[in-house]
């Protein structure tokens, strides 16, 4: 198993964030970053295809375009980290939308998948320092209550998202991990149970059958061009068009 522990304590801060998308290349050559921070912070940044190879990607730039503290940008950034980073892919497969975990409950879970304590620590502080991004404060990710300096309890929200391009990348993404998979039903996408390389938007915002149906209607009716999506009679199918990436659609921003 991949280890979950990917920020090693020295989890993205808001400020990093920021004098990235401010200096992009300047950044990434000269800041004041301790070792391992700067080191953690570029596996954040390579995780969200920000960068590749330390160089600035054409991902980072259209982030920055639609403005980097939006919240249909960090809807883009959950899809990818989701996909790329283990942790994050962790707490939304594991934390589900609406329950409050108690920090413990969170440790053990994380325990008992043979990670040490100290790692289970810091993952759960990881979440923490995430949700004080644009990810938790913008996009509702999730959230952390506090007594003192110690977290209590840890709760993922359903997502703040309007944009039905973002939902549109992720369908994308979910087909293409699934190794071409174009059509499915929103009942599929709905099951959580059933395993699949591919990560289901549903599960990555925490969306329920009336938000998907409402988007996915928006969507048939804007981009004929991406995605025909019928709901009659009880039955569901979501169709995308085998000619278009996910690349094809982050050119609608």
């Amino acid at each position: 198993m991949k280890s979950l522990n990917t920020f090693a304590d020295h989890a993205p801060k808001l400020d990093w964030v920021r004098l990235f998308f401010e200096q992009q290349d300047k950044f990434l050559a000269d800041n004041t970053l301790g070792p391992m921070q700067i080191s953690m912070f570029k596996r954040f940044l390579s995780d969200a295809t920000f960068i590749s190879k330390n160089i600035v990607t054409d991902f980072a730039a259209l982030i920055k375009r639609i403005g980097w503290e939006t919240e249909q940008a960090w809807g883009l950034i959950l899809i990818q980290l989701a996909y790329n980073n283990p942790q994050v892919m962790w707490y939304i497969e594991n934390l589900p939308v609406g329950a409050n975990y108690p920090r413990k409950s969170v440790e053990d879970m994380l325990t008992a998948l043979a990670i040490s304590e100290k790692d289970a620590k810091s993952i759960v502080k990881a979440f923490k320092r995430l949700c004080e991004l644009p990810l938790g404060t913008k996009l509702n990710f999730g959230t952390v209550t506090e007594k003192g300096r110690q977290i209590e309890t840890l709760a993922r929200g359903k997502s703040t998202l309007e944009d039905n391009r973002v939902v549109l990348y992720a369908l994308y993404k979910f087909a293409e991990a699934c190794e071409g998979y174009y059509q499915f039903t929103l009942t599929r996408l709905l099951d959580d149970t059933v395993e699949s390389v591919g990560i289901s938007p549903t599960q990555i915002f925490g969306f329920d059958r009336d938000d998907m149906e409402r988007f996915l209607n928006g969507l048939t009716a804007k981009y004929p061009d991406f995605i025909n999506a019928t709901f009659t009679h009880d039955l569901d199918k979501i169709t995308l068009r085998e000619d278009k990436t996910s690349a094809d659609v982050l050119t609608l921003f």
